[in-house]
């Protein structure tokens, strides 16, 4: 395995971007040519590395690669306890972090990707958000039924059903979760100052929670009327509904490899 780059730390404001963590005791194992690397974190790139994982081995069949998707700040904190040998998250470890890990470590950019509003609310199929009603829907509790004036407003000639409003969120401490507050928090004053960019963000006390980007998609899945957020790769795995929302210049856009790409 071969990486050629260290993190620059501006890296740490990007929105959609994943890290991985290596700690420098891995460059003196590599010399070593060990066997084994063991990393955990982020579930939002954990296809991406376990294809990677499959690749390496096809060249270099002694060498296995283990990744346990276990949330972003669980890969932060097994990079600290020594644990792991890397651990990915979406948003970027801190200085304080750092000092804490006494063998140092590197940060690497490894992958970019969008993180889409999910739902699953029968007869709606181009549900559309305006970046009002974007973040009164998934935390604060303001719109609570489907048919509300301000998502009618959003979506002319559509019929909405009466039902309550069900969001998902994560249970986990996440660089998801920190990469969708990031946003509203960027795009919604009253949001950043009431919750705010957060890993694991208050939220409404009836909300479901799931366990990573598959549990998020797999209770969306199931439950009608249920809206959250979660990496566009496991919303189109799970056959997910994605909302349209509305970008700065009052467009409303739906998740894609084109729209996701940020150049």
């Amino acid at each position: 395995m071969v990486f050629s780059a260290i993190l620059n730390r501006n890296f740490r404001i990007s929105v959609s971007a994943t890290t991985v963590v290596f700690s420098t005791a891995f460059a003196s194992r590599a010399q070593a040519q060990i066997q084994t690397l063991n990393g955990a974190g982020a579930t939002f790139p954990k296809p991406l590395y376990q294809k990677y994982a499959s690749e390496i081995r096809k060249n270099h069949p002694s060498m296995k690669i283990n990744y346990q998707g276990i949330g972003s700040s669980g890969g932060i904190r097994n990079i600290i306890a020594g644990t792991v040998d890397f651990g990915g998250s979406d948003a970027a470890i801190t200085d304080a972090e750092i000092a804490k890990v006494n063998r140092g470590v590197m940060l690497i950019p490894t992958a970019g990707g969008a993180v889409c509003v999910v739902y699953n609310l029968p007869g709606v199929s181009n549900l559309k958000l305006s970046r009002k009603s974007f973040h009164l829907v998934i935390f604060s509790g303001q719109i609570t039924k489907w048919n509300d004036l301000q998502i009618r407003a959003d979506n002319p000639g559509v019929t909405l059903p009466g039902s309550s409003i069900r969001t998902v969120v994560r249970a986990d401490g996440s660089g998801t979760s920190f990469i969708f507050t990031n946003h509203l928090s960027n795009i919604s004053p009253y949001f950043k100052g009431r919750i705010g960019t957060r890993k694991k963000p208050k939220c409404l006390p009836q909300s479901l929670k799931g366990k990573g980007n598959p549990g998020v998609a797999a209770l969306v899945k199931r439950a009608s009327g249920s809206v959250g957020y979660a990496e566009y790769g496991y919303a189109k795995r799970n056959n997910l509904k994605c909302a349209q929302v509305q970008n700065s210049s009052g467009q409303f856009v739906a998740p894609s490899l084109e729209t996701g790409n940020v150049s």
